[in-house]
């Protein structure tokens, strides 16, 4: 059973998830074609990674890009579903982040340079 009594002290943790999952909806919208109902940019459970990752993108290596919730630590993860590099985000900075996931997608032969944080 949930423990209401708990929620205020949950708030920053919850927000901290949301924002980080951003980095796993931006592949979506760098990657893929726009969908009316933004399905582009959803994010699938991942139980055996304890993480929400984005659809496969396409790539000469396809990967997904995911966020491992009990850590908050970013994950590159090939189209079978292994972990291939992982980034803490603890101490880290947005840019620092989406700089190392441009590397990281350039690496798998993908334009590094249109992965976008930007929202439509």
């Amino acid at each position: 059973m949930l423990d209401t009594s708990m929620a205020a002290s949950l708030i920053d943790a919850r927000l901290q998830a949301h924002h980080a999952a951003q980095f796993a909806t931006a592949a979506g919208i760098s990657y893929l074609t726009h969908q009316a109902d933004d399905g582009h940019t959803n994010l699938e459970w991942l139980p055996e990674l304890g993480a929400l990752a984005s659809h496969v993108i396409p790539a000469p290596s396809p990967f997904r890009i995911a966020l491992r919730i009990t850590d908050l630590t970013l994950l590159i993860v090939d189209a079978r579903g292994v972990t291939t590099s992982s980034f803490a985000l603890d101490g880290r900075t947005v840019e620092d982040a989406a700089a190392w996931l441009r590397a990281r997608l350039n690496d798998l032969g993908a334009d590094g340079r249109r992965y976008t944080l930007t929202r439509h």
